[in-house]
């Protein structure tokens, strides 16, 4: 069965409730805003869940029915990281919306850590919402000798950070989260985009990648109702679902929440639905201190002139995690 939110608590809270009383036996989603009001009542009845993204804590650390794709570390330092290698440089600059879920990571020390795993240093530039002109934090930026920026906050935040960033002349590889690049972000900054890099966890549009050649063809064949198909919401879907089914190939005998979860914690280490190059394996080995993670690995999208991806680098960061 299916059920639509609304991108609202009660409306999550209510799906869920319906699954509960349809003896559904698993659960995927890719990601939402009220993904926490969707697990909830599904975690409490022991029914298995997989969700392509999260970052909430409860999920992250449960060990019972909860399955997550993407480790939201890596999907954060693994483009800055990768940056920072193909640079030569030891040193990053870290500009960040001054809101309690950007810097959630630096506060915990978790991002000390996995820089110092790393071997590089970090500048860290808290920059207020709502900061239109950013040329006095951008040019601290230059003079932090920093030779990567990662930029962390909405579209109108890394249109502000971009524009300072060339008001300073600054002349070192830049990386983004993908929330920074919307349309209006290619709007306000035409031709500024090429070159900077974004993590993805999906190869949208890249039609030498077997793995979304594999999603195009899963569309050509049943998906006559997904009217765009270069969407990140559709293949988003795609690769949740993919990924429930390739965790369950192992199961067995009698179908039920409880062998359901018992398969997908035993699966073998298989090829990842949303790109090729990445793999995943459920059942706590990936990253200990979050043991509903199934992967470390993202991508690192490069952008071209239009502010689309141009190519898709995996990067797999499970050596530099805390």
């Amino acid at each position: 069965m299916t059920c639509e939110t609304g991108g609202d608590p009660a409306g999550a809270t209510n799906c869920a409730n319906q699954m509960v009383e349809e003896d559904v036996v698993a659960v995927t989603l890719s990601q939402s805003a009220v993904a926490e009001s969707v697990w909830e009542p599904l975690h409490a009845a022991g029914i298995p869940t997989l969700f392509l993204q999260t970052s909430t804590e409860g999920m992250l650390t449960d060990t019972e029915s909860s399955f997550i794709m993407v480790n939201p570390l890596a999907t954060l330092y693994g483009t800055p990281l990768a940056a920072a290698e193909a640079e030569g440089t030891d040193k990053i600059a870290f500009v960040l919306i001054d809101v309690p879920q950007a810097l959630g990571t630096f506060e915990s020390g978790a991002a000390d850590a996995i820089l110092e795993n790393a071997d590089l240093t970090y500048e860290l530039i808290r920059i207020p919402v709502g900061t239109a002109d950013m040329t006095s934090q951008m040019q601290d930026v230059v003079d932090s000798g920093a030779g990567v920026v990662q930029i962390v906050g909405n579209d109108a935040f890394c249109i502000a950070a971009i524009q300072g960033l060339t008001a300073v002349g600054y002349e070192g590889a830049i990386t983004s989260i993908a929330q920074c690049i919307t349309d209006a972000t290619r709007e306000a900054l035409p031709g500024q985009l090429e070159g900077i890099s974004i993590t993805s966890t999906m190869a949208l549009g890249a039609t030498d990648d077997e793995a979304y050649q594999l999603y195009t063809a899963v569309i050509d064949a049943y998906g006559d109702d997904v009217e765009d198909v270069e969407n990140a919401t559709a293949m988003g879907g795609y690769t949740a679902m993919s990924s429930l089914i390739g965790a369950l190939q192992g199961i067995s005998g009698e179908v039920t929440p409880e062998t359901a979860g018992a398969a997908i914690k035993a699966m073998a280490e298989t090829n990842y639905p949303g790109a090729a190059g990445l793999t995943y394996q459920c059942g706590g080995t990936a990253f200990e201190p979050q043991p509903a993670v199934c992967s470390n690995g993202s991508l690192r999208a490069t952008l071209d002139a239009d502010g689309n991806p141009a190519s898709y680098e995996p990067v797999d960061s499970t050596e530099i995690l805390p």
